[in-house]
């Protein structure tokens, strides 16, 4: 994937918290209501090297989705 900034081939990196419990950093979404399950997708985390850009990507963007 290129920059979109200065067209450099971006590079995968993690990302995490201070947490010290090893914290996953994810996307969620949830229907409203204490019995609707939280959906989750993790996230790739894309840097480029030239100018420091970030992109962050759902990987899996379609079970983010909630049927009204």
């Amino acid at each position: 994937m290129k920059c979109i900034h200065c067209d450099t081939e971006m590079i995968t990196a993690n990302m995490e918290t201070e947490i010290p419990s090893g914290s996953v950093f994810f996307l969620w979404n949830k229907k409203k209501g204490i019995s609707n399950p939280m959906r989750k997708s993790p996230v790739t985390v894309y840097v480029c090297p030239e100018c420091g850009y970030i992109e962050l990507r759902a990987d899996k963007p379609k079970i983010l989705i909630i049927e009204k």
